[in-house]
């Protein structure tokens, strides 16, 4: 981090939020619903665009229920079939090896008066950017933070305006670092991670095709699939009147062999379509990512005013969403310990 170059304060504030993704979002609306006003920085433009985590559990509601944001959400999430499993196929179209899990009812637990549910990130996280914002929370995108100075009594930080270079300060009492696996905040803190660290590398893609039935079929969310053209996941991300159905197709590659450029729209249909089990299916490509699956820890997730929470604290595989939901329940566990701090 770049130390700050002026000492003049344009503003303050009693949290900065530095990364303005699911976790960052979450900890917004629950910091504001006790009356504690944030700032927001988030480099991107926007909410998410794509997919990424694609279910709440039981208890995640439980926390969006309490934060009143529960009826919003319900009225933006897609179909959730219970009766729908995790399957390992020979492709989507193709024979049933093995029933790797039978339905979701862990997500509609009786131990719990609220049901999950299957919302994906590119669907919620406008809900949650809605609700922090009408409780309060002033968030900026297209802004980053390129530096911060911390004592005893808070931080100064420089944040960028990405559209058109222009700096200022901002103070504030405490800071939280929800900037990722990637975190800035973290590694300049010089706080360390242990854990097993990189599992695989993979490439995802997304797309959309007429496909639907098939997981319907199969009774299938998500699919685990075989063959001797390729080998990875499907994952099915169902439609509301906001987008149609969206796929997301994952597999191994070695990044010391291969880059995402090795992977152009064709490359990445022929898989799809080895995926799907139909050879001339038609399939609209969206975007090709590439992502690391790891298990990591950070040696502590607090130095001073400074936190980290989400993926910028630790990252786990993601089955079960439950990389996403794990964070949500980091902020809320947060902003209730800020609660606390203010009552007294």
């Amino acid at each position: 981090m770049n130390p700050l170059n002026s000492t003049t304060i344009d503003e303050t504030v009693p949290v900065l939020i530095v990364g303005g993704s699911l976790v960052g979002l979450s900890l917004s609306l629950f910091l504001a619903k006790q009356g504690i006003k944030s700032i927001v920085v988030e480099r991107h433009p926007g909410t998410a665009i794509h997919p990424r985590v694609s279910s709440l559990t039981a208890r995640t509601m439980e926390i969006f229920r309490s934060a009143g944001v529960e009826e919003e959400i319900r009225h933006e999430e897609p179909p959730f079939p219970r009766e729908f499993g995790i399957m390992f196929v020979e492709s989507l179209a193709g024979e049933v090896f093995e029933n790797l899990m039978e339905d979701m009812s862990a997500y509609f637990t009786d131990a719990s008066p609220v049901e999950g549910n299957g919302i994906a990130q590119d669907l919620l996280e406008p809900v949650l950017r809605m609700k922090a914002e009408q409780a309060g929370a002033d968030l900026q995108y297209n802004t980053e933070m390129i530096g911060f100075e911390a004592d005893e009594h808070g931080i100064s930080a420089t944040i960028r305006d990405r559209t058109n270079g222009k700096t200022r300060q901002i103070r504030s009492e405490y800071m939280v670092g929800a900037d990722g696996g990637k975190s800035g905040i973290r590694a300049a803190l010089g706080i360390g991670q242990h854990g097993e660290g990189t599992l695989f590398h993979l490439i995802s893609v997304i797309f959309e095709a007429d496909i639907h039935d098939l997981f319907k079929n199969q009774n299938a969310h998500m699919c685990f699939f075989a063959n001797e053209d390729a080998s990875g996941s499907l994952v099915l991300y169902p439609g509301t009147n906001r987008r149609p159905h969206v796929y997301r197709l994952d597999v191994i590659y070695d990044p010391e062999e291969e880059t995402i450029d090795d992977y152009p729209e064709e490359r990445c249909i022929a898989l799809v379509r080895a995926a799907i089990g139909i050879p001339d299916i038609p399939v609209k490509f969206k975007k090709v990512l590439t992502w690391e699956m790891a298990a990591r820890v950070a040696d502590r997730f607090q130095q001073d005013r400074i936190f980290i929470v989400g993926d910028a604290a630790r990252v786990q595989p993601p089955s079960g969403g439950l990389g996403g939901n794990t964070g949500i329940a980091e902020a809320h566990n947060l902003a209730f310990e800020a609660g606390c701090r203010v009552a007294r």
